[in-house]
């Protein structure tokens, strides 16, 4: 229960900040601070500048944003969004995202991970040279030995009786590599959606972990699906495409999710 907790701060900020509005050009200190950085992500989606984002990636590691790793899924989520919607410039950005001080490689590995851009292993695979002290996490990713954002686990809750069932070992199942869904990772999808303003893949498994918020049966899930519930809520105030594409999909899920939506 703590470890939820503790991953909610950054979240928190996302929503303390003011609406989107028509951005003005960038000026020199922009990314001075944190809270520089996720003002200006928070308006990236409305004019995007994939061209400044690997300036804000070094201001990132400089402001030392990697050495919290359940603070940093927002930055992490942002730059695989980045990379996702712009797959004919990847290489070239991440080429200009490094060098990386050996502690914060893991983030620039994830990022690439996440970011589901079509290639994605030959760009981890063209890099690993320059993320020396990462070369391990990167075999691992390409070797399919742990998930990537596609393989986040958003199914419903097994219940309590298929759970005494495991425990006893009545129902045996195969093991498979699964990104756990927890604080940190709701935080990488907020920064997917500020990265591309996508529905896919941030908002719709958002919206999964929605249902969630009914799960009385595990507090961490009950406790995550209230967290996306309210972030989707709160956000969507704020956001007027984000509300219009929250209305014009409830329709398509089921009642108890529609509900929730609406």
């Amino acid at each position: 229960m703590r470890r939820v907790i503790a991953g909610f701060a950054i979240v928190i900020a996302f929503l303390l900040l003011a609406a989107p509005s028509a951005a003005s050009p960038l000026k020199p200190g922009v990314f001075g601070s944190r809270e520089a950085l996720l003002g200006w992500m928070n308006e990236y989606r409305l004019h995007k500048d994939p061209a400044r984002v690997p300036d804000a990636v070094h201001a990132m590691s400089q402001l030392g944003v990697f050495k919290d790793p359940e603070n940093a899924g927002a930055f992490i989520g942002f730059i695989a969004g980045v990379l996702r919607d712009n797959p004919a410039l990847a290489a070239g950005l991440i080429d200009r995202m490094l060098p990386l001080p050996p502690e914060d490689q893991w983030a620039m590995v994830q990022a690439i991970v996440y970011s589901g851009a079509p290639g994605w292993k030959q760009l981890l695979y063209r890099v690993t040279e320059r993320l020396p002290a990462r070369r391990l996490m990167i075999q691992k990713y390409l070797l399919g030995e742990l998930p990537t954002l596609d393989q986040a686990g958003f199914e419903k809750s097994p219940g309590a009786f298929a759970k005494i069932g495991r425990y006893l070992g009545l129902h045996k199942h195969k093991k498979k590599v699964a990104l756990l869904p927890t604080p940190a990772l709701l935080d990488v999808l907020w920064g997917v959606y500020c990265a591309t303003g996508a529905f896919n893949p941030a908002i719709s498994n958002i919206i999964a972990l929605v249902s969630w918020a009914r799960d009385r049966d595990d507090v961490d899930r009950l406790t995550l699906g209230g967290m996306a519930k309210y972030t989707l809520a709160a956000n969507a105030a704020r956001d007027a495409r984000l509300l219009a594409m929250l209305k014009s999909v409830a329709k398509y899920y089921p009642k108890d999710v529609k509900t929730q939506l609406d």
